[in-house]
């Protein structure tokens, strides 16, 4: 019954791609399908991308910022929030992660921390 309503999800963020370009899913339908640990794993990138907008806020050179002008389909890095960068995009800035390319930000005052092996982790949830 868990396999089933996980394609679901997927199914539905396939449709919602397919019609818009983008597809938002609610992190709640994700975490039910989820063990503890999978769900800590989530929590935990959340957290780190919250602390990584953070440290881009003071530092723009802190991540790879996507260029708009480039083909979305391999984009990996931060985009700002800005028409430029897509009318979804508009009012929200965020990270892209495409075709398994990763990069790092690093987390000002927590060494043991590192914002790629969260997402990392988050992406084997």
């Amino acid at each position: 019954k868990t396999m089933v309503a996980i394609v679901e999800i997927f199914d539905q963020c396939a449709r919602e791609l397919e019609i818009n370009g983008y597809s938002i899913l609610p992190l709640s339908s994700l975490l039910r399908h989820r063990s503890e640990k999978q769900t800590s794993s989530i929590s935990q990138a959340f957290d780190s991308a919250r602390r990584a907008l953070d440290v881009i806020s003071d530092n723009k050179n802190a991540a790879p910022l996507i260029d708009p002008s480039s083909d979305s389909g391999s984009w990996t890095g931060y985009h700002n929030a800005a028409v430029v960068n897509g009318r979804y995009n508009q009012f929200r800035e965020g990270f892209v992660f495409s075709n398994g390319d990763m990069f790092d930000v690093a987390l000002s005052g927590e060494p043991d921390c590192s914002f790629e092996h969260e997402m990392n982790d988050l992406f084997g949830a």
